[in-house]
């Protein structure tokens, strides 16, 4: 099992893969019996056309895609010549893994806001390719173990501690890992976005449904569709 591609909901799909197309390093990708869109080296980015632009508020499991960035201050500098708006700015958070004495400079952030308000991350990495994939869990464990259970996810690194963590007064852990192929899926607390995005929660006690919302859901690759849904349904998925 793979991730085969995610797919997002746009008033205008070419203009939304323009968009993609000038300022990250991909192409043009058309599956067959799918929509268009791009592919980011590791999965299809697709986009279906819908008559009114979608919800984007932060209140549902999926947060945002990620690309990288060798050198963030100088990428961040490109995207701003090319017009992309950012919904939060570069963001040096070198001592994000608990080293106190982590060099600052060695790893930053910044979120790009797509025509359509999707969030795309853009951080430090080897590479400008597409890179991760970022989710929101009441339960990341328990949603890890799932992901590995049901759709053949790797986890990577070390099995985080249950406790919360805290980062700069928000909890970002315990969160989880996981490979699905080349992407990587980080899957954090749901306590996160309550805080950071407070204004998307109010009067809020339930995560949104991803059906329909400007990053509307992920497809996977299986080998043998009939068998994988027989045994997804025995073990009481939906």
């Amino acid at each position: 099992i793979s991730l085969l591609h995610i797919h997002l909901n746009s008033p205008d799909p070419k203009a939304a893969i323009d968009f993609h197309l000038a300022r990250f390093e991909a192409e043009r990708d058309h599956p067959p019996g799918l929509d268009e869109g791009i592919r980011g080296q590791r999965a299809s980015i697709l986009f279906r056309k819908v008559a009114s632009p979608p919800p984007w508020q932060l209140t549902s499991a999926i947060w945002h895609i990620g690309w990288g960035a060798p050198d963030m201050p100088a990428e961040v500098e490109r995207q701003k010549a090319l017009g992309t708006r950012f919904f939060e700015p570069l963001t040096d958070i070198s001592d994000i893994g608990g080293n106190p004495n982590a060099r600052p400079g060695s790893f930053y952030y910044a979120y790009v806001e797509t025509p359509d308000r999707a969030l795309i991350e853009l951080n430090t990495a080897a590479s400008r390719r597409f890179g991760h994939l970022h989710l929101f869990s009441e339960d990341p464990l328990a949603a890890g173990a799932w992901y590995e259970r049901h759709l053949g996810a790797r986890r990577r690194g070390r099995s985080p501690a249950p406790e919360p963590r805290l980062y700069r007064g928000f909890q970002i852990g315990p969160s989880v890992t996981l490979a699905l192929g080349e992407v990587n899926v980080i899957l954090f607390p749901l306590a996160y976005a309550r805080k950071a995005y407070a204004e998307h929660w109010k009067g809020k006690t339930e995560i949104d449904s991803t059906e329909g919302r400007v990053i509307d859901h992920l497809g996977f690759r299986v080998d043998d569709l009939a068998g994988q849904l027989a045994r997804f349904r025995e073990a009481g998925g939906k």
